[in-house]
Order: C-alpha cells, then structure tokens, then sequence
C-alpha cells in the first residue's frame, strides 16, 4: 500500500482552522465592541438627556422660587396696606369722637379748675390738672359721671401743692372715652 503523508494536509487544514478561529474572533471582538459602543452610546444620550432635563428642572424651580417671594413681598405690602387702611378708617370713625371729647371737656370744667395735660390711648384718657379746691375736683368727677362722651372717671391721684404761694390740689384722673356707635356694638 502506498504511503501518503497526510501532515502537510493537516498542517494547512489547522492553519486554515486556526485563520477561520481568529476571523471569526475578531468578528465576535468586533461586534461586542460594536454592542458595547452602542449600549454605552444609548446611555450617554439618556445621561445627557436627563442632565438637561434636570437642568431644565432646576431654572424653573428658580424662576418659581423667585415667584414665590415676589408673591410673599406682594403679601407683605398687601397686609401693611389693610393695616394702613385700618388705621385710616378707625381715624376717620374716630375724628368726630375727637371733636366730641374736645367740646365736652371745657362745658365740665368747673370754675378754677385748669388742665395741665390730657393723654389719650385707645379709648383711655388721663386727664391731669390743678384746682383751686377738692371740692372742685369733686364737682368735676360728678360732672364727668353725667357725661355721654367721658365715661367711668376715677380720681388717681389728689395731693396739695404751693403754687404762687397759695395752696392748690394737682390731680389725676382716668377715665374712658366713649364712642357714638357703643351703643350699637352693644347691641350686635
């Protein structure tokens, strides 16, 4: 039988093996690289997509925050308006019990009698002066009683002072002003 030498056969059938192996390793190698560099190209676009949402977010978040305290300094000037225009209407509800108070004092004071300071706050009035006499501070007192503008007097302080030489009485009275409309607050 003759002999045939089937090394040269095997050697080019392993080189042709080996040459398809690596063909088809770098194809794999190529592909991966291709798969890779695609998923890493999709979530690079989605990464920059979010961050400029994100960005997006965050402009507005300012933009609002910054609406918000204009909103809260636009509150602010409202309620110190209303505060403003509270004071003004409780002056303008007030300015005829002003006039009233400055028309009744002079028709209760008594003959020797001379206010030295009037205060007032709220509805509160101290009325500070000097008498002649106690009897006039009393007839005073009594005169205020009777009053429909000047209500609940109540005699503070009464001492004897040297004035001019002569003795005089400096007292302190409290008392409340009252307003034409108590009577229908009351009511309500």
């Amino acid at each position: 039988m003759p002999r045939i030498n089937l090394l040269p056969w095997r050697a080019a059938r392993r080189k042709e093996l080996q040459q398809e192996f690596l063909i088809r390793f770098a194809f794999c190698l190529f592909v991966a690289a291709g798969v890779i560099g695609g998923v890493h190209s999709y979530f690079e676009g989605e990464i920059s997509h979010q961050n400029t949402l994100n960005a997006l977010l965050e402009k507005e978040i300012r933009e609002t925050k910054q609406k918000i305290d204009q909103v809260e300094i636009l509150k602010k000037q409202i309620k110190s308006l209303r505060a403003r225009m509270d004071i003004v209407q409780r002056l303008q509800i007030d300015r005829p019990d002003m006039v009233r108070l400055f028309d009744e004092l002079p028709r209760l004071l008594p003959d020797g009698i001379y206010l030295t300071n009037l205060k007032q706050k709220d509805r509160s009035l101290i009325i500070e002066g000097i008498a002649q006499s106690n009897a006039q501070v009393a007839t005073f007192l009594s005169k205020i009683s009777s009053s429909k503008w000047i209500t609940d007097p109540n005699l503070d302080v009464i001492q004897t002072i040297s004035q001019d030489r002569e003795p005089v009485s400096k007292f302190t009275i409290r008392a409340h002003q009252s307003h034409a409309d108590d009577s229908k607050k009351g009511a309500k």
